[in-house]
């Protein structure tokens, strides 16, 4: 697995009929702790950021669902850069690998 800053992305899409219905998304570390419930990182973001885990994955998806899954219209989160470009790459690859059927 692919680990940055002791985490990786993890996602779940969810198609029905033919449509995007959900999107989980989140970063976890080798112990399977969500990035979102590490308080410690969490301030140690914001303080260096001004945005903290919990406010960009949480953006990033519902940017991704409000959008019905046009990444085009998916905003990088200032802050979050190298996330959000991660996000918008993956899930990409997610939607493609979707309509191959893979």
């Amino acid at each position: 697995m692919n680990y940055d800053h002791g985490y990786h992305q993890v996602y779940t899409l969810t198609i029905k009929n033919g449509k995007i219905s959900d999107l989980k998304y989140d970063q976890v570390n080798k112990k399977g702790q969500s990035k979102t419930q590490n308080a410690s990182y969490e301030k140690q973001m914001k303080k260096y950021s001004k945005v903290g885990s919990k406010e960009y994955i949480k953006k990033l998806r519902k940017e991704f669902l409000d959008n019905d899954g046009d990444m085009e219209k998916v905003q990088v989160v200032s802050g979050a850069t190298e996330s959000s470009n991660d996000f918008i790459t993956y899930v990409s690859q997610l939607l493609n690998a979707a309509q191959k059927g893979v």
